[in-house]
């Protein structure tokens, strides 16, 4: 879970990401998230210049770590011992603020600087290796991005276009959905670059922020016209991808 806490300061906000055990409520973890070095303002609340509203995490099952993406284009890596040396630490500067892995650099002519990508969706596949980020500046500068964490290589940079929630429910199969209502909703196959589904206003419309999917049978689940659930399933069968 994540916290937001006020602060004195021009944007209000310093954040926590706290691990609690499920089965008895204990807090294991109380980690601070902090600017990296190269980026760090400490004038401002954990370093960050730029306001986030909520910061994208994901868990990685195999690496046993957790990414997240901060509003300074960063995505940052941590595991249980840099959590518990950044809680041991009581001075901001001097706090653990994880692993870089990636930096999403922006194609856009308009903006002199390229790697201050705010990330909006953050995604690792199940087997720990390919990354999926959505990660732009105000004004429609957004775009879809594809890591792949063993080869430290960009595999997939997209045009721009209204990009924001990223799941991916297989090592293979990516969910996106875009920052407002009225953007779009698309399911694609990453491994032969196959669009599978894609929202639109009327018939197939699927809200692009309120949507999941099923850890095991790897169906999404979203909220459509009317507010109706749609189950959507690959060839309309309950199978894996």
């Amino acid at each position: 879970r994540q916290y937001k806490h006020n602060m004195d300061g021009p944007h209000f906000y310093d954040r926590r990401l706290i691990i609690y055990d499920t089965s008895s409520g204990k807090k294991l973890q109380d980690f601070q998230l902090v600017a990296d070095p190269e980026t760090a303002n400490f004038d401002q609340p954990g370093g960050f210049e730029i306001g986030h509203f909520q910061f994208p995490y994901a868990y990685s099952s195999s690496n046993k770590s957790v990414l997240f993406g901060t509003s300074h284009g960063r995505i940052h890596e941590i595991d249980e011992s840099i959590m518990t040396k950044n809680f041991n630490t009581p001075l901001i500067e001097d706090k653990a603020c994880g692993k870089i892995i990636y930096i999403p650099k922006s194609d856009s002519p308009d903006l002199d600087i390229k790697d201050r990508q705010s990330v909006r969706g953050l995604a690792i596949s199940p087997n720990g290796k390919n990354i999926f980020v959505s990660a732009g500046t105000e004004g429609g500068y957004i775009q879809f991005y594809a890591f792949n964490k063993d080869t430290k290589k960009e595999i997939f940079r997209s045009s721009f276009f209204d990009a924001g929630k990223v799941k991916s429910p297989s090592d293979s199969i990516v969910v996106l959905g875009g920052m407002f209502s009225s953007a779009k909703f698309f399911i694609a196959d990453v491994s032969t670059g196959q669009l599978l589904f894609s929202s639109d206003e009327e018939e197939n419309y699927v809200n692009p922020n309120i949507f999941d999917t099923h850890p095991t049978r790897k169906e999404v689940i979203g909220l459509s016209s009317g507010n109706h659930i749609s189950i959507i399933r690959p060839n309309g069968q309950e199978s894996s991808w």
